[in-house]
């Protein structure tokens, strides 16, 4: 008995635990967004390529700093080394040094160097937006399908429903006499259709839930309920931009800074041919041994130049690397802006074709809905026949499965509307 019942203490104390792991989201869109921009491992890896961006900006700034050195050394001989009778190594010698070095020319290389990786962290931020919109982008898309296979699991629901009522009226006026066997048959047949129908329908949903889990980083057995709030929420940041959208793309300033970037690159590499001058400074100490060949706690100052006369062609060869890079740059930009405006133009031509199938949805769906229910009554009163009625219903959740799907195939094109435009941001970021 003791044994029964310590099993069922730690059952219990295990059920808080149990149900933390199944835990339920209730999202609307703006949320659901959010939650991905901060757990999606993509807009993570974005931002350590700005990091890695900012720390070679600072290792380029870093290049004409002041260096300073402490060096201490020591060595053991088995006997003195004599010169003309003065000791010039001895037995035991210990040497201490600080060292000052500092770049005073670089013939613009420093200068270009830190100029590249400036354009560098600017192009990766921009990186870094253009992963967000993406995301954002496909957050929406997949919140929006989810919601369009939710309303169509509505519409197989109403169809099953409408069916099974069907075939208990068939079944009802078969017995009173007024109906053939061949219309219950008739209407069992439509009702496994639509019960098929039914279950890809709620399959078809809940594959578009578990897209939507991966993308926020969530556990796949994690409940998800979605609050349609599309239509205000897209409706706020519907006006149309003025102009062109390039300079709305975060893609296009990414590719614009990489341009910067490699004109630097060229400046830093055109640099190689030029001369060199640094400073240095040192302070010595010898703790133990010979003051050979310089004395103890002495300093030195001096100052270096160096120019590159022959190397092989290594100056020549990264300056043409660059020079290339640089021009394929300029290309990805020309490319970009291209696509860029393409983007635009099919984001608004397939918004009208949505807000035309919209409309032509409205009048499909209005339409069947008066013939279903025409046909319904007059089947109950032995006027029509069952494969009218059946015919009817078939159109009508046809004509509502259209709808639906028209209409999110309207929001789907109202944000790649935002997101060629730039404005996609605005979605969780509304601009005033």
């Amino acid at each position: 008995m003791k044994t029964w019942i310590l099993i069922g203490v730690l059952l219990v104390m295990a059920l808080p635990a149990i149900a933390e792991d199944q835990k339920s989201y209730q999202l609307d869109l703006e949320s659901a967004i959010k939650m991905a921009l901060d757990h999606n491992p993509s807009i993570a890896s974005a931002k350590e390529g700005e990091s890695i961006a900012r720390a070679r900006l600072n290792q380029a700034r870093s290049s004409d700093a002041l260096r300073l050195s402490l060096n201490s050394g020591y060595t053991y001989v088995s006997k003195p080394t004599l010169f003309g009778g003065m000791t010039v190594l001895d037995k035991n010698t210990n040497v201490n040094t600080i060292t000052a070095s500092k770049p005073i020319y670089t013939g613009g290389m420093s200068q270009a160097a830190r100029d590249q990786a400036k354009w560098g962290v600017a192009a990766s931020g921009e990186q870094t937006r253009t992963a967000q919109e993406e995301m954002i982008l496909a957050v929406t898309e997949n919140f929006v399908r989810a919601l369009d296979a939710r309303d169509n699991v509505r519409v197989a629901d109403d169809a099953v429903a409408f069916l099974q009522a069907n075939l208990d009226a068939a079944n009802k006026l078969k017995d009173a006499g007024t109906a053939p066997k061949s219309d219950v048959f008739r209407a069992e047949t439509e009702l496994a259709s639509a019960q098929e129908r039914q279950i890809q329908a709620q399959t078809a949903y809940k594959n578009q839930l578990a897209v939507l889990r991966d993308l926020l980083s969530l556990d796949p057995d994690a409940t998800l309920s979605l609050t349609d709030t599309l239509p205000d929420l897209i409706a706020k940041n519907e006006a149309p931009t003025s102009g062109k959208s390039e300079s709305q793309r975060a893609e296009v300033r990414a590719m614009e800074d990489a341009v910067k970037a490699a004109e630097a690159n060229v400046k830093r590499a055109q640099a190689g041919r030029k001369p060199m001058i640094s400073a240095n400074a040192d302070f010595l100490n010898i703790g133990t041994g010979a003051q050979f060949p310089r004395q103890s706690d002495t300093f030195s100052v001096g100052i270096a130049a160096s120019l590159p006369l022959l190397d092989g062609g290594t100056t020549r060869a990264n300056v043409d690397e660059a020079k290339a890079t640089l021009r394929k740059a300029q290309s990805d930009l020309d490319a970009m802006k291209r696509r860029v405006d393409l983007e635009e133009e099919q984001a608004r031509l397939e918004l009208e074709s949505a807000n035309a199938r919209v409309s032509a949805s409205d009048a499909r769906l209005k339409s069947a809905q008066e013939s279903a229910r025409a046909l319904k009554v007059s089947y109950q009163e032995g006027i029509a026949p069952m494969t009218d009625v059946l015919g009817a219903r078939a159109a009508l959740t046809e004509a509502e499965s259209a709808r639906v799907n028209s209409l999110y195939d309207k929001y789907v094109a109202q944000v790649q509307v935002l997101k060629a435009d730039g404005r996609i941001m605005n979605l969780v970021s509304p601009q005033p």
